[in-house]
């Protein structure tokens, strides 16, 4: 198996989830939490040796952005 190279990821962002009722989340989640785990996972990506790619254009309102639904982009 090669190994992970390059990775794209977005960053949470707090007026997104704002929004976690209406894209049917279970619990409210915490913005700080979330923001600091993203920073600790890009760490470790950048630490595995992977180059780690910001998704920079804007999903207005999408919780749900800050997941990859499509590995093959």
């Amino acid at each position: 198996m090669e190994p992970l190279r390059r990775v794209l990821v977005r960053s949470p962002r707090s007026t997104d989830l704002a929004r976690w009722r209406e894209f049917g989340w279970l619990g409210e989640p915490d913005a700080a939490l979330a923001a600091k785990q993203h920073d600790e996972l890009c760490e470790a990506l950048r630490s595995s040796g992977a180059d780690v790619e910001f998704a920079e254009v804007a999903v207005e309102g999408d919780p749900d952005a800050i997941y990859v639904f499509d590995p093959a982009i």
